[in-house]
Order: structure tokens, then sequence, then C-alpha cells
């Protein structure tokens, strides 16, 4: 492991998000800098709604990087210099990379959703939720290939304009959560891009099942959500949101320190810290 030190010489990176106090992100990137050697450190600040602004004056002096978190993807591009294709596509940033004092606003929760989905075949796939989450999921979903994706949201008028606003080639179909129900036996794949689940007890939908199923649930704490507990009693294959997690901020590490991160040792950090509770 390599030599790690904070001096007036550490670079700041961090996450920014309303709330943060949960997230394992600092334990993920800072277990991941003391191995590269980087004399870097990762810190989480809660910032709410109406202190984005000021948060990303703050940053563009002070860091070297930031990520994005609920309930900030969407509202934080009006605060950047430029975004890259695939941000501008899913009409979200989770990943901000400061180049001198401009502001670059990427995407890395696409790369963190199709890297784990690498290998499941499909044409249809049900989203359900409609946030910067959800906005990632559909534009890696287009990348892989699928056809026609279903985005079902408690708040109808929401998905439609996720679908109205994200840029893909593969038909969105906008539909109310409880509509969805319906669906399941008719799709490859079911992601959750809502926090539903996060308190151990809750799932984002009811129904039935079936082994061809592949369900991804992005939420990350507890590692085996209601959702999918259900979904491997089914027999259905499942991702686990630590995957995605782990992916994204290994994108994110190399965007903004031009290094490759050692993503074994991150994923083996991650599995730990939510093991320990």
């Amino acid at each position: 492991m390599g030599s790690w030190a904070i001096d007036s010489r550490t670079r700041l990176v961090c996450l920014i998000g309303d709330p943060v106090s949960g997230s394992i992100s600092p334990q993920i990137h800072n277990s991941a800098y003391r191995e590269m050697g980087l004399n870097a450190v990762y810190l989480a600040f809660r910032v709410e709604r109406g202190e984005l602004e000021d948060a990303v004056k703050g940053l563009r002096v002070m860091a070297a990087g930031f990520n994005v978190t609920i309930p900030h993807k969407v509202a934080v591009i009006g605060f950047l210099d430029e975004i890259d294709d695939i941000a501008r596509r899913a009409g979200a940033v989770n990943t901000v990379v400061n180049r001198d004092g401009r502001l670059e606003g990427y995407n890395t929760d696409v790369d963190g959703v199709i890297a784990p989905l690498r290998g499941v075949r499909g044409d249809r796939a049900l989203v359900l939720g409609a946030g910067g989450a959800a906005r990632a999921a559909i534009v890696a979903l287009d990348e892989l290939g699928f056809r026609e994706v279903f985005v079902a949201n408690r708040t109808p008028k929401r998905a439609e304009r996720l679908a109205v606003e994200v840029e893909v080639g593969c038909k969105l179909k906008p539909m109310k959560l409880e509509e969805a129900k319906a669906l399941l036996p008719a799709v490859d794949l079911l992601v959750n891009a809502t926090p539903v689940g996060s308190d151990g007890i809750g799932k984002p939908i009811e129904g039935e099942f079936g082994p061809e199923l592949t369900v991804f649930d992005f939420v990350y704490r507890p590692i085996e959500t209601p959702l999918l507990r259900e979904a491997k009693l089914a027999g259905c294959r499942v991702i686990y949101g630590y995957e995605m997690l782990v992916e994204q901020a290994a994108k994110g590490i190399e965007l903004i320190f031009g290094i490759k991160p050692p993503k074994t040792l991150m994923y083996e950090v991650a599995r730990r810290v939510l093991n320990e509770g």
C-alpha cells in the first residue's frame, strides 16, 4: 500500500448531496487514494437544495473534483462550464472535474450501470424511478442495446418529463408505478433506481418474478435488499447496488486523476464496510 498523508498540498475531492450521512464513498475513495499513493482526501458534505450554487462556487476554488448525489444531479448542470455527451444525453451529472477552475461534468453512473450488466441479454427493461439515477440507467440500457424501456414512477409527470428529456434511441414508455406490476412477466431486466429498500424493509414493486428476470437494485445498503432477496428466492439473477457504486467511483477517480484505480480493493472495501453495518 502506498504512502498517504494529509498536508498543505493535499487535494480535496468530495461528495455533495442531501443526505450523505450513510454514504460509504469516503471509505472507498480514501482506500483507493492510499493504495495509489495519491496526496488526496475524499469527504462528504451535506448540501441542501438552496445551497447548491454557493457550494459549487466554493468547490471551484478548493476541489480537484467532486461527486454529486440526490437531489442535485440535474440542477448542478446549471453551474458547470461544460458537460460531456453522455451527461448531456442523460440530463444529469454525478462527477465534476476541475480543470484549472473550469468545471466539466460527467455521468459515471452510466459506466456504473453498464459494467455489471455486461453479459446480460434482453430487449425490454423496466426502470423504477425518474431521478438522476434513472436517467443514467436509461442511457446505459440504450448503450447496451435494449430496444424498449418502461419508466415507472410514483409521480407520472416526472416519468413523462424524463422520457422527453433523455436522448436515447430506444423506445421510452412512461407509466404510473402501480401499472408496472403487470409488466414483470414481459421484461428481461428490472432496475430499481429509487431509494426504496434502503431501510431494509420496503420494496419498490410488488409482483411475481420469473427466473428469467435479472434484477438490479441501485440501493447498496443493506447489501441484500428486500427486492433482491425476493428475486433470489425466485431464481433470478441479481446485481447488487455496491457494484454500481464501485464502478462509477472508479471511473470518476480515473477522470479526476488520470489514473486507473485498484477496483479489486475498492470492491473489497465496499463489501467489508457494508457487512460491518
